[in-house]
């Protein structure tokens, strides 16, 4: 229905460490979004709260820079630790790569988890509960403002995604907002509309061949089916011209990888 089915920022973690050329692609990025904000009258958000949000992954160590007076307004996406769920087992990989932050720069720890097609376990409400709690304690989580779980599986995996969310956010505090990134064709259901869940990431990138249902979402021509999915996005630098500009118009928060 929507094409390509696109994949996560967990690819990131085949990239070499970040350099100095995806710095300036965010620079600019976030630049080319200040203006596009201004220029469609777009309601400035409240201090506390960021318009564009990094997604570092874990490319870089040292995210000093947003300390910048240019980088007001950013937030940071880092990768807190991953989630293998395949034939052999369930295996957790925590973060090994220090990270250095500005203070005063909203946090968001992100959770991959991938469950491939070889993983036939089933988990029941025990095993559920341990795996959050072996999420909650990864490092870089309990100090974040956020927790956002990247869930890179099919379809047919969505009721062990339902449940793990909803276990996170019984043992989250509820000071500490819950998000989730998900594939684009996971918004095509109008249904979708995670219980919990503070702010939904569609990941419009890497899409492959475009269905004409999403093109038109793409085009700003149409919202996305799951009222959900309508307020922020998640794009790429170096598909900046993927998501036309009418569309990063109609949201208040775009997230760049």
């Amino acid at each position: 229905w929507w094409g390509g089915g696109g994949a996560g920022p967990a690819r990131a973690r085949r990239v070499r460490p970040l350099r100095r050329a995806k710095v300036v692609a965010w620079a600019v990025a976030c630049v080319a979004c200040q203006a596009l904000a201004m220029a469609s009258g777009a309601a400035e958000p409240a201090a506390s709260t960021p318009q564009r949000v990094l997604w570092a992954w874990s490319l870089s160590d040292d995210m000093s820079f947003l300390a910048h007076p240019d980088m007001h307004g950013i937030g940071v996406a880092y990768l807190s630790g991953e989630i293998l769920l395949r034939g052999d087992g369930v295996r957790v990989q925590p973060r090994v790569r220090p990270l250095r932050l500005p203070r005063r720069v909203e946090r968001t720890a992100v959770i991959y988890i991938e469950v491939s097609r070889a993983f036939r376990q089933r988990l029941d409400a025990e095993d559920v509960r341990n795996l959050a709690g072996r999420v909650r304690r990864l490092p870089l989580v309990r100090d974040a403002d956020r927790v956002q779980v990247n869930f890179e599986a099919e379809q047919s995996r969505r009721h062990l995604w339902d449940a793990l969310v909803g276990e996170l956010r019984r043992q989250l505090p509820r000071a500490q907002a819950l998000d989730v990134a998900v594939l684009a064709d996971w918004c095509r259901d109008p249904a979708f509309d995670p219980v919990g869940v503070d702010r939904v990431v569609p990941m419009l990138y890497r899409l492959g061949p475009l269905s004409p249902a999403l093109s038109r979402v793409l085009e700003g021509r149409a919202p996305f089916p799951a009222a959900a999915c309508r307020e922020v996005v998640g794009i790429a630098t170096d598909e900046l011209d993927l998501v036309a500009t009418r569309a990063l118009s109609q949201v208040r928060l775009v997230y760049l990888f």
